[in-house]
């Protein structure tokens, strides 16, 4: 005699959910006129003079590829003439950062990049977050070192579903995004546009 076994039940479970606080207040980048004024980015140009002038490269490899972007940086770091930058970076990405994300930061890293977008630079379009280092970026910050008529072009833009906003070009702005937003600086056409950017890093998403 054979005997065949049952099929086994398959016992449906509800699925509950708990919807996390949510930000009522997020955006997809803010911006702080004056955060820098004429002084402060005076100081700031000049301290990027002590060190040396490279071309701009990308990914985690920091290959360059001009198809991707075009543009000259200094790379700054921490120094007695240079930490008051870094402190009012910190201080203003922290304040965003407690109002706007709730994201679990522990502070800069790689330095600070001044770059310089002279006649053809451009940036096109990226996201700061990726893979391995880059992996731990949370937010970025770019300050705005060029007065608007000292320039053409050079439009910082920002993808935002599916809408392109622009950023200001008031000069001393500092603007504050997540780094997984999709961004780029337009080609400048005349002039040169010169900005301070950083990222906040902190433990991976979970």
């Amino acid at each position: 005699m054979t005997v065949t076994a049952a099929p086994p039940q398959t016992v449906l479970r509800p699925v509950y959910t708990i919807q996390p606080q949510w930000r009522a207040n997020y955006a997809d980048f803010c911006f702080f006129e004056g955060a820098f004024s004429q002084d402060d980015v005076r100081h700031i140009l000049e301290n990027a003079q002590e060190f040396p002038e490279e071309e701009a490269t990308v990914g985690n490899y920091r290959s360059v590829d001009t198809t991707i972007r075009s543009s000259i940086v200094r790379w700054m770091h921490p120094r007695e003439s240079t930490v008051w930058i870094f402190d009012r970076l910190v201080s203003l990405v922290g304040s965003c950062n407690e109002s706007r994300y709730g994201f679990d930061l522990t502070g800069l890293s790689d330095g600070l990049q001044v770059a310089e977008y002279r006649p053809g630079g451009f940036f096109s379009w990226h996201k700061d977050h990726g893979p391995q280092k880059h992996s731990v970026r949370k937010l970025s910050v770019t300050v705005q070192l060029s007065h608007p008529e000292e320039y053409e072009g050079g439009e910082m833009e920002f993808l935002a579903n599916p809408e392109v906003d622009i950023a200001p070009k008031t000069f001393g702005t500092a603007i504050v995004f997540p780094s997984f937003v999709m961004h780029r600086v337009r080609p400048v056409t005349n002039g040169t546009r010169r900005s301070l950017v950083g990222w906040f890093s902190g433990p991976p998403y979970r």
